[in-house]
């Protein structure tokens, strides 16, 4: 006769345990996978030890001067008819080859104590070869201008008919759009005339102003 072991009784498996091992596997791989998550969303915004690139869209943008809209216009003022609004050469020019926009805003900073106004002016044309050509003329001596709002007496300052009397003056172009700037000591502003050295600090608060102009065309 061959005698042979009996095989154990199988071992009968908890149904609690069982749901219970599942779902706490399942916890863990939601852990795991939203640290992942995290690490990788940290490290595409800069957020590790190397810096990254900075949105543009959303930085402020920094320049030399603190501006702040001069009183009277909060907000830049938007015309369609730049010949009306300019003068001399660039008027004739304006009335050949018309803009699609003019946005014009006035501010004030302050520079060794002394407080300036400066125009920021944005000329949308109608291609890229206008705004080149209209960026080259306003850049000659005797040509005219865009009026700033102060010439166009759009906005009152005493002692000041216009901002380009003490030559402060940057432009720039970019596509479509010419960006002009002027700017002139808001008192006194005649005992400058000729100075050098004023001339610059004008000029150099006129190209930090670029910035402001960059929005509105």
């Amino acid at each position: 006769m061959r005698f042979s072991a009996e095989p154990p009784p199988q071992q009968q498996r908890n149904p609690a345990l069982l749901w219970a091992l599942r779902i706490g596997g399942l916890v863990a791989i939601a852990v795991v996978s939203g640290l992942v998550w995290t690490y990788i969303q940290s490290d595409s915004t800069g957020g590790g030890t190397e810096a990254g690139p900075t949105d543009a869209s959303r930085a402020p943008v920094e320049g030399r001067y603190e501006f702040t809209p001069y009183r009277g216009v909060p907000q830049p003022r938007v015309d369609t008819d730049c010949a009306a609004h300019s003068y001399g050469k660039v008027q004739e020019l304006m009335r050949s080859t018309p803009c699609e926009s003019l946005t014009r805003g006035l501010y004030s900073t302050t520079v060794d104590g002394k407080a300036i106004v400066v125009s920021v002016s944005a000329v949308r044309m109608r291609t890229p070869a206008e705004a080149q050509a209209l960026r080259e003329l306003s850049e000659k001596s005797g040509t005219g201008n865009v009026n700033d709002l102060v010439r166009d007496k759009a906005v009152s300052i005493p002692g000041l008919t216009a901002l380009s009397a003490n030559d402060g003056f940057f432009v720039q172009n970019e596509g479509q759009t010419v960006i002009i700037a002027e700017a002139d000591f808001e008192v006194n502003g005649k005992s400058y005339k000729g100075n050098a050295t004023a001339e610059k600090t004008l000029d150099g608060v006129c190209e930090d102003a670029m910035r402001l102009g960059e929005g509105m065309g």
